[in-house]
């Protein structure tokens, strides 16, 4: 992968942070928990960055309800999501 976003959902917000191929973190940002703000960010950060479909991975947390509109719109722009279940990434980490 070229990039890496990391997405930690809330019910009101999504704090998003974007690495590069290094991990170096590139951008952050918090945006609301709805459609169109993914939308709008997701695309910004792909001209911005020159993201290409295929070359990186959203990474979440699955939080059941709050994450469902960020899986739509993840699925809707082709973009491959990464569910880290948490007992499982921190025995990774470890």
């Amino acid at each position: 992968m070229k990039h890496w976003i990391g997405i930690d959902v809330s019910k009101a917000t999504l704090d998003v942070a974007l690495l590069d191929e290094r991990g170096t973190l590139t951008a952050e940002i918090k945006v609301e928990n709805t459609t169109r703000s993914v939308k709008a960010l997701l695309r910004r950060w792909t001209k911005e960055y020159t993201l290409v479909k295929g070359e990186y991975l959203a990474c979440l947390e699955p939080t059941g309800y709050y994450g469902h509109a960020l899986l739509e719109v993840l699925v809707e722009l082709e973009i491959l999501p990464g569910l880290l279940i948490p007992t499982t990434s921190s025995r990774a980490l470890a």
